[in-house]
């Protein structure tokens, strides 16, 4: 490919590089990032859109013809016909050398190509193997493009894009590189990971587009820093995976408003529900009744409902919320991970801990409940709920944590 030539644009809608002849508009794909060499500094850009500019109408005028003549169209490629890429330009060099959000576009008649490994370098930095780990490459180049780990950590970040173009593989390839690059921080504690895995592609296995086995999940490919739970039965037992259970005592009031819209509950039972709980729980007491307010109020049968009532005067429209959102809490009891009987198994409580203090990450594999919105809600809100809980109990002790979430 030869040297685009900027002839025009803005930094808003993108800048305008002429495709010199010789090249075609074959050569340039939208995604793939160009180093244009200005003036006073040099910006790194991605092809956003590539146009025919001009010759148009000769083109047209040709393409009637039902054997257009090689040499014509040759002629033509080399004279009239012009085609032009816009580029987005993402960082720019400063008067240092330090690079720098994109502020300003290239001047006119300012020349780009694909970028050198040094300019690949210059702006995405070298792999050092330790917080600097290679992610991959541009487009049409073999040039290491390094994630940052340490910056990357310090605020939050998202992985965007269409179904199929490798968000999950990447995410992958991003946990491990965190993962590993923790052990190199000085100065501050390790990051640890919670990865909530809806479809069990981190626990497990990364999939193809065509939904076949491509490679190991982080969990799997590193087992000594990841503790890997499945609210699925089927995945303990055909993959070993540690079963989460969750027991119906430890959710509490806001677990449940929380799961609101996934329960179908109602406003006026979310505004009684504090009231409610309250009396439950009190006429447990004075039926030495040892199970939670929840537990109860899923599990009783109609004779004990209708027996809190009289004893409790429920009043008729109390009642008649308790009794539609009774019945849309049962659906809790299909769950294989939810808990009704006494047990002293917590898992939510082993994830903060592991996290917390034995500084371990933590995957939780969705299986079959990956598209279950009730269940993701359930598990999240649980265990963040737990974990702030744990840090601010630490912070308000002088105690610091072995590592950051």
């Amino acid at each position: 490919m030869g040297k685009l030539r900027v002839f025009g644009g803005s930094l808003s809608s993108g800048v305008y590089a002429r495709i010199p002849p010789g090249s075609s508009s074959e050569d340039y794909t939208i995604g793939s990032i160009i180093a244009v060499r200005g003036i006073k500094r040099t910006f790194l850009a991605v092809v956003g859109d590539v146009h025919h500019r001009t010759g148009v109408a000769a083109a047209e005028s040709l393409s009637g013809s039902p054997e257009p003549p090689a040499q014509a169209i040759s002629q033509l490629r080399g004279r009239t016909l012009g085609s032009m890429v816009t580029l987005i330009p993402v960082a720019q060099t400063d008067s240092s050398g330090e690079v720098e959000e994109a502020t300003t576009i290239p001047d006119y008649l300012t020349e780009g190509s694909e970028p050198t490994e040094e300019e690949v370098a210059e702006f995405y930095g070298t792999p050092d193997y330790k917080l600097k780990w290679p992610i991959g490459s541009p487009k049409n180049s073999t040039a290491q493009v390094p994630l940052d780990v340490d910056a990357l950590t310090r605020g939050c970040f998202g992985i965007f894009g269409k179904s199929g173009t490798g968000k999950t593989f990447l995410g992958n390839l991003i946990a491990a590189a965190i993962a590993v690059a923790s052990r190199h921080m000085e100065g501050q504690p390790p990051v640890k990971l919670l990865i909530l895995d809806m479809h069990s592609e981190y626990a497990l296995k990364v999939k193809d587009q065509l939904g076949r086995d491509y490679e190991k999940g982080v969990g799997q490919a590193l087992r000594e820093e990841f503790l890997s739970y499945t609210i699925d039965k089927t995945l303990e037992q055909e993959h070993g995976l540690k079963m989460f259970t969750l027991p119906a005592r430890s959710l509490t009031i806001e677990d449940i408003v929380a799961c609101e819209k996934a329960l179908g509950l109602t406003p006026k039972f979310i505004e009684l529900l504090p009231s409610l709980a309250r009396r439950i729980r009190s006429w447990l007491r004075e039926n030495r009744d040892s199970r939670s307010w929840l537990e109860w109020l899923v599990k009783a049968d109609e004779e004990e409902v209708q027996k809190f009532f009289r004893e409790k005067s429920v009043q008729p429209g109390e009642r008649h919320s308790l009794l539609s959102a009774r019945s849309r809490l049962q659906r809790l009891e299909k769950f294989e991970f939810m808990a009704w009987a006494p047990i002293q198994e917590d898992s939510a409580s082993e994830v903060v801990q592991a996290i917390v203090e034995q500084g371990r990450s933590c995957i939780v594999a969705f299986g079959r409940y990956g598209d279950d919105a009730l269940a993701y809600m359930l598990v999240a809100n649980i265990l963040a709920r737990r974990i702030w809980e744990k840090y601010v109990d630490m912070a308000m002790r002088g105690q610091k944590p072995r590592s950051r979430l």
